[in-house]
């Protein structure tokens, strides 16, 4: 019941702003469709032109508009009227279509600007008013994985993550920056791309060569195929490619229909002939027209050869799988269509004739059809071609790019937060103070006693404590997701200690300890499920996403957060040190830190130099009074700076 009233109150809260997100992702699904919104350096606004197949996703913003201008009026939140503009740019779109004395092609370079705008000011609305854990979102992308395909689902997310990271970078850091001031921000950025400069070694070759190959593949479509290109310039453009395959189409389709014109002549002939040996005629005159394979048409869909090492070589493979697929379905399209030619020219040859004449009317339409179906195939085919080598060089853009920002930011949060007493690192936007719980060591056993406490607990499945069997349960799954997968903690066992008087008991193995952090109301701890043993039920988890310049010195932008009340059980790897301790006031390096307060404000530590920035971490001081707890120093693999968190920029849980 408490459950449902919850969702009700949280209908009425955010039922409407929803409802207008989900229209405002609606409108820009063709933006999506044509890659235009991922584009680096947005649309192109010297072409325009919207896919006929996919004229709906146009129309379909118009039927919502009524419900948007609602929504922008009726709450008088007048700012809303900019996530409208895609749906007041397709209502322009479908003016100017249907108008007989006006072309879009007249106004080509007008509509490429505003579609430029409309789209790119409406995604910005929602990266800025909306959430990636919404509603809305979610319905979108299965939306764009329902009227698009899976890569179109890929790239929207991936860019739309990183876009939403960048916002957020700016906004939390912009208080920063401001109390830096201008001038010494200039200086800190100077001296961090001067620190930062030795990456361009490998993202500058690495950009050439991606660029490189792109042009190489796209390169292979041209000459490996019918296609002409009208404009050399601009024919990696996805537009421009579209234009040429366009034009080249027109060029096979004359092409064709002069064969189409001396084999209907032939056939025309077998018919009236009544041949014998007609199914082979039939195939030989068909074959001038439509060949066989469709490698002999678009000699790209040939099959290569893999070399020595054949199935080995994966990616040979993957090629050869997609390229078989494509001419299976192609032969197969092509044996149906020769099937209901050859049917229906043994039925006419069979006719008196009287229903002769008119049978070869009804081959000769049909032979046209079937130059449509194989065009439109042959389009789509190839159309799609360009496409994948589109989504995995804008994949790769978006991910180079993600790189590439976090990368600079640690070095410039580096640069700016080392030895200075003044500047401190905390996952805080604030410096407000919160309730302080207490820590306590128990070393390699831990206790849970129904007589001390009636709390049920949530204990991780890597564990098999004595005295309860095991319940499966799946607490807060809306909170923490990929780390509790990543660690394999999304799923727990439930222990209620109310159920039977025996304790429960926890044992751990060689040198490992369990510490218990008690957190108060109003306190909130970070802390990493790696090191997760079990918590109260009172605890409530959750993921924050930091791209503040004083979190990223931990090397990820996503942290898990438990707030009290409750108790969290952690695990160290050997002898802990905790707050009040003399060493927890030591600088110690980030690794070592398993959890602290979110409060917790850390002095850093670290050599500044070309060396020490690519090849040696940095030490983390915490201030008098903050919480903290650090494991002992187990020996590991060396540990590298800026190459020890590449994992971290890639998949930053």
């Amino acid at each position: 019941m408490n459950n449902f009233i919850r969702l009700k109150e949280r209908f009425k809260k955010e039922g409407l702003t929803n409802l207008f997100l989900f229209i405002v992702l609606v409108g820009i699904l063709p933006a999506v469709e044509d890659f235009s919104l991922f584009a680096i350096f947005g649309f192109s606004i010297t072409s325009f032109h919207v896919h006929e197949e996919f004229q709906f996703l146009y129309a379909l913003p118009l039927y919502l508009i009524p419900i948007g201008l609602l929504l922008v009026m009726g709450g008088k939140n007048y700012y809303r009227i900019l996530g409208l503009l895609p749906t007041f740019f397709a209502g322009y779109v479908h003016l100017l279509g249907s108008a007989e004395e006006v072309s879009l092609k007249e106004y080509e370079a007008l509509i490429g600007i505003l579609h430029f705008l409309c789209y790119k000011i409406a995604f910005l609305y929602f990266v800025i008013k909306g959430k990636l854990r919404s509603i809305p979102f979610i319905l979108i992308l299965l939306l764009v994985w329902i009227l698009l395909d899976i890569q179109h689902l890929i790239l929207f997310l991936t860019y739309t993550i990183l876009i939403r990271f960048l916002y957020l970078a700016i906004r939390q850091n912009i208080e920063i920056f401001k109390e830096t001031g201008f001038r010494k921000t200039v200086v800190l950025g100077a001296k961090s791309f001067l620190y930062w400069s030795p990456l361009l070694l490998f993202i500058i070759p690495g950009a050439i060569l991606n660029s490189k190959m792109n042009k190489a593949s796209i390169d292979q479509i041209y000459d490996k195929t019918f296609i002409i290109s009208t404009n050399e310039d601009r024919k990696y453009k996805r537009d421009q490619f579209e234009k040429d395959l366009d034009f080249s189409l027109e060029a096979q389709i004359i092409c064709m229909q002069e064969a189409v014109k001396n084999g209907t002549g032939n056939i025309n002939t077998i018919v009236k002939n009544k041949t014998e040996n007609l199914d082979d005629l039939v195939a030989i005159e068909y074959k001038k027209i439509f060949k066989e394979t469709l490698p002999e048409v678009a000699p790209v869909f040939k099959e290569e050869d893999c070399g020595f090492w054949g199935k080995l070589n994966f990616l040979c493979q993957a090629k050869n799988s997609a390229k078989k697929t494509v001419n299976d379905s192609y032969k197969v399209k092509r044996d149906s269509l020769l099937t209901v030619l050859t049917g229906q020219v043994r039925d006419a040859a069979n006719g008196t004739q009287k229903e002769i004449h008119t049978s070869t009317e009804n081959i000769n339409r049909t032979i046209r059809e079937q130059i449509g179906t194989f065009t439109d195939k042959l389009k789509l085919t190839i159309q799609s071609t360009f496409d994948t080598i589109t989504f995995i060089n804008l994949l790769l853009d978006i991910a180079f790019g993600f790189l590439i920002l976090k990368s600079f930011l640690y070095v410039f949060s580096r640069v700016a937060f080392s030895s200075d007493d003044e500047n401190y690192v905390t996952l805080l936007e604030s410096d407000s103070n919160i309730s302080k719980g207490t820590l306590s060591k128990f070393g390699n056993q831990y206790t849970i006693d129904p007589e001390v406490t009636k709390d049920n607990y949530f204990i991780s499945r890597s564990f098999e404590p004595s005295g309860r069997a095991p319940k499966f349960s799946l607490p807060q799954w809306k909170s923490a997701i990929l780390a509790r997968i990543r660690t394999r903690n999304y799923a727990m066992n439930k222990v209620q200690m109310s159920s039977r008087p025996e304790k429960v008991h926890f044992k751990a193995m060689g040198s490992h300890e369990f510490v218990e952090w008690d957190i108060k109301e109003g306190e909130e701890v970070v802390f990493h499920f790696k090191n997760f043993v079990g918590m109260s039920e009172g605890i409530k988890i959750s993921a924050v996403v930091s791209l503040r310049l004083t979190s990223l010195l931990f090397g990820r932008v996503i942290f898990t957060t438990a707030k009290g009340p409750g108790k969290l059980i952690l695990l160290t790897k050997g002898e802990p040190v905790i707050a009040g301790e003399s060493v927890a006031e030591s600088s110690i390096a980030t690794s070592r830190i398993l959890a602290w307060q979110k409060n917790t404000r850390f002095n850093v530590e670290s050599e500044l130099n070309f060396v020490d920035v690519f090849m040696s971490g940095i030490y983390l001081k915490k201030k008098e009074e903050d919480l903290i707890l650090i494991d002992a120093d187990v020996k590991g693999p060396s540990k590298n700076g800026i190459v020890r968190f590449i994992k971290n920029f890639i998949l930053p849980v």
